[in-house]
């Protein structure tokens, strides 16, 4: 809702697809681990996730923060 009126919606969208997207690797992770007690495996899926989650920084909330700025920055309607 936060990014409602001051965010594009592509961006918007792609940026919520990919936090459910994390949330979906979460998941896998704790249902294998669960399953079988895995820690490699377990522990594999977490570096993947960091890494996820550094490109998901770069790729959208760098974007996000500049969407946002400049929204608060623009003079009032």
């Amino acid at each position: 809702m936060f990014m409602e009126d001051r965010v594009p919606s592509a961006h918007r969208l792609a940026h919520n697809q990919a936090h459910m997207d994390i949330a979906q690797q979460l998941k896998a992770i704790r249902v294998v681990f669960s399953e079988d007690g895995n820690c490699v495996l377990a522990i594999e899926g977490i570096d993947h996730i960091h890494h996820t989650l550094l490109a998901h920084f770069k790729d959208y909330d760098q974007q996000l923060e500049a969407y946002l700025i400049e929204a608060a920055l623009a003079p009032l309607p």
